[in-house]
């Protein structure tokens, strides 16, 4: 079109070219540009496709194996537990109870490899978050026992969300896990959920050791990490991030060196509507809730 409409015509040379033959042109370019390259350089789009499909599948098969490390740990606590002769009864059932979710939760993220591996898809059911955050909190009992941290927990209203359990569960897994992990001894963490008109929020609060200023714009970046590289991936929140996203939510940090930090979780609230749950979800029928 410039050669044909302005360059030409500056030499007193007229050719008539229709809007068709500019855009046969134009694909032919693009083709030969595509194929050939151009000026020594070749559009590698194939290979571009598969780097990124190689760092996927390595960030998901990462994600997965942190999902696992942080179910051992518990079963091993557990375990540990049950090896104490003075356990009481009661205590060998509530750490049995947690062994048998947390083997659980591995089959099942095992079963869904492909989903972590790939860009996996929302099976979303209806969660009261109280119920939820409640049996994920009992799984810690131990470890907030074992630091002497103090939980406290402030559930405003009865909240429902429609999320997928399995992937909601662990981003509260890995936060949880974060803030008990930055804690030495006597620490506290309060948990709050609230909801106003089409928003659930989850703030988690800490008394850790915080994140330094400069390290915050990087969190959510694939492997960063403030620990030790050798035993963390740097992808608890980033999956977290991914989740959450996903779900048309929101997640947001704040934090000081010393002061703890905070994390505030935004997802949308089920209020009066009717839920119907994703196709695969299981155990949920359509039903309408109230505020």
């Amino acid at each position: 079109d410039l050669i044909l409409g302005y360059i030409l015509p500056w030499f007193g040379v007229t050719i008539f070219a229709g809007s068709y033959l500019i855009i046969i042109l134009f694909m032919s370019f693009s083709c030969i540009v595509t194929r050939y390259g151009f000026l020594g350089r070749k559009l590698q789009i194939e290979k571009l496709h598969l780097d990124n499909s190689i760092r996927t599948m390595t960030s998901g098969a990462a994600i997965l194996n942190h999902s696992i490390k942080n179910e051992i740990a518990k079963i091993s606590i557990c375990a540990s537990n049950l090896s104490n002769v003075d356990l009481k009864p009661t205590q060998e059932k509530d750490s049995v109870q947690i062994i048998l979710r947390s083997s659980g939760h591995i089959l099942e993220m095992l079963e869904r490899t492909g989903q972590c591996t790939r860009d996996f898809t929302l099976e979303k059911v209806l969660i009261n978050l109280k119920d939820f955050l409640e049996a994920i909190l009992t799984e810690f009992e131990y470890q907030f026992q074992a630091k002497k941290i103090k939980l406290t927990t402030d559930f405003d209203v009865e909240v429902w969300v429609a999320a997928d359990a399995l992937h909601l569960r662990e981003v509260f897994n890995n936060i949880i896990k974060n803030a008990v992990e930055a804690m030495e001894s006597g620490g506290k963490i309060d948990l709050k959920v609230g909801g106003r008109r089409g928003t659930a929020t989850v703030i988690i609060r800490d008394t850790g050791i915080g994140i330094p200023h400069e390290f915050l714009q990087y969190i959510f970046e694939p492997f960063f990490t403030t620990k030790d590289p050798r035993r963390n991936f740097g992808l608890g929140l980033l999956y977290c991030y991914k989740v959450l996203k996903k779900h048309g939510g929101t997640i947001a940090i704040e934090s000081r060196p010393n002061q703890g930090a905070t994390i505030c979780l935004n997802l949308p609230r089920c209020t009066g509507e009717r839920f119907s749950p994703t196709r695969g979800a299981i155990n949920v029928q359509n039903q309408s809730i109230s505020g």
